[in-house]
């Protein structure tokens, strides 16, 4: 990879720092620090997309195709730790109002008790290793191409 590639490969790690500071986003410095991050990080990314990709001998068409990949990564790396989260932490079952309705669970317990996040887990987790998936064909096919 050269230098422009991996900067827009690392700048997908604010991402993953916004998803989880989204709910403080008006309310702690931190929050609106990773925000100014996840902003300047979008916009390297648009530049990279137009102008940069070209210095690393990139074509539009792959560096459009990595921004998704890279961007579906984040988003699975931020469902995992997620759920390692409940899986150490713990998760506390809640009804719709959030009033407790039952005990601290932990472990196992807690990842397959928490039903709601797996109504929007799952499907946010089938989309990009579906895409990944073609992602690494198409690449393969491409390459033995070349060869």
């Amino acid at each position: 990879m050269k230098k422009f590639s991996i900067i827009f490969l690392m700048s997908f790690l604010t991402y993953i720092l916004a998803i989880f500071a989204l709910p403080y986003m008006t309310a702690r410095i931190w929050a609106d620090v990773i925000a100014l991050l996840f902003i300047l990080a979008c916009c390297y990314q648009l530049l990279y997309i137009i102008f940069l990709r070209k210095r690393d001998s990139v074509s539009l068409g792959r560096s459009i195709s990595r921004y998704f990949l890279y961007l579906f990564s984040a988003v699975i790396t931020a469902i995992l730790i997620y759920y390692g989260n409940n899986f150490i932490n713990g998760f506390t079952p809640t009804d719709l109002f959030g009033q407790e309705i039952g005990e601290k669970v932990y472990g196992f317990e807690a990842v397959i008790s928490d039903g709601w996040a797996h109504l929007f887990t799952i499907p946010l987790v089938l989309i990009p290793v579906l895409y990944q998936i073609i992602y690494y064909l198409i690449s393969r096919k491409q390459k033995n191409k070349s060869i």
